[in-house]
């Protein structure tokens, strides 16, 4: 329980300096993942890197946005400008390309392509007018 309470606090803290501290965000900086005893499991490659949510985090490298697995493969390669994730099970992501949106499928295939200035997540659209 001390390990899930500490790890937590440190992310915590690591969180709060990278947004609030601009210089932690610079490519000199580069991160990785290790496990609970320390070991690398994937390599510091990184310029930024998020947590694992649902078996898959984000990561920044040569300055655009993919996503990883626990392995550290690709399930999306760094090539976007941004991403949102979708909460759908048929949308994945939305992607910033060329300041530009779009919206991907799990495969990475666009269902729609890259063509919007702004891109809003929705919340209870139904159909009653």
């Amino acid at each position: 329980m001390n390990k899930v309470i500490i790890n937590s606090f440190l992310i915590f803290i690591f969180t709060y300096l990278t947004l609030t501290n601009p210089s932690f965000s610079k490519p000199e900086y580069t991160y990785g993942y290790i496990d609970e005893l320390g070991k690398v499991v994937i390599d510091i490659q990184y310029h930024m890197a998020y947590d694992f949510k649902d078996g898959r985090a984000a990561v920044y490298k040569d300055g655009k946005w993919g996503w990883i697995d626990k392995t550290g493969k690709y399930i999306l390669k760094p090539e976007y400008e941004e991403i949102i994730e979708l909460d759908t099970e048929d949308l994945f992501a939305g992607v910033r390309i060329n300041r530009k949106w779009g919206i991907i499928d799990k495969k990475g295939k666009f269902i729609i392509n890259p063509s919007y200035d702004e891109l809003y997540p929705y919340d209870n659209i139904t159909n009653e007018y």
